[in-house]
């Protein structure tokens, strides 16, 4: 399979509080992905976590091989952050923002590759 790269523009507002991204559309057959986000302005850590669906409507969280949620702290000292997932088996993907002690900022922009 080839890579197929994706790319959300989100200017997501910290200050809305915790939200949701647009669901991302995975290829058949593809098990690996990255997800580099990119972010500014943040003044506290933010938490994404990563749910999948079959449907493209129901999504569930997305578990670890330890029964763990898949996600990824968003560290306010940079502005980026990349995320890799091996082994997945989904038709489409999103992510949940938990704003928790940050009060502004933006997430930008998702940029994905998938495999």
């Amino acid at each position: 399979m080839s890579v197929v790269r994706r790319m959300l523009a989100l200017n997501l507002p910290v200050s809305a509080g915790n939200s949701v991204t647009p669901a991302i559309q995975v290829p058949n057959g593809a098990t690996k992905v990255t997800v580099q986000f990119t972010y500014s302005g943040l003044d506290a850590d933010v938490v994404l976590s990563m749910h999948q669906s079959l449907d493209g409507g129901t999504f569930d969280a997305c578990l670890n091989e330890n029964d763990e949620p898949v996600s990824i702290t968003l560290d306010h000292q940079f502005t980026s952050m990349t995320l890799n997932i091996i082994g997945l088996l989904t038709t489409w993907l999103r992510f949940t923002l938990q704003v928790q002690d940050a009060t502004s900022g933006f997430i930008e922009k998702l940029n994905v590759l998938m495999e």
